[in-house]
């Protein structure tokens, strides 16, 4: 029985991204734009409507986004990072106030 090679994480994001339409998904691969409020990558490459248009086009695409969010988790655990997987859940709730924020300020 032939063993399954394993797509190396920044592959594979690129490719959920480029399948979402993600413009330049190289620039988003390791998601921390979307997940990592203490990167550079968060505060350089997308503002917070970018970072809502991204996980929108994501769900759009079908894309389960606990399962993307565990991959982050793990793949960054993996390599020792934790300082960046433990920004996770604080990443999730700042866009989740923003969004809620903007749909208070729309009436809605």
């Amino acid at each position: 029985m032939k063993k399954s090679k394993e797509i190396p994480y920044t592959e594979e994001v690129s490719e959920i991204l480029r399948k979402a339409g993600i413009k330049s998904p190289e620039s988003h691969r390791s998601l921390r734009c979307i997940f990592d409020p203490l990167s550079s990558e968060w505060s350089e490459q997308s503002n917070m409507d970018e970072k809502v248009a991204i996980l929108s086009a994501l769900i759009a695409a079908g894309v389960d986004l606990d399962h993307l969010a565990l991959k982050y988790r793990i793949h960054h655990d993996s390599v020792n990072r934790t300082d960046i997987s433990s920004t996770l859940t604080s990443g999730l709730a700042k866009l989740l106030q923003y969004v809620a924020v903007q749909r208070l300020k729309d009436g809605q």
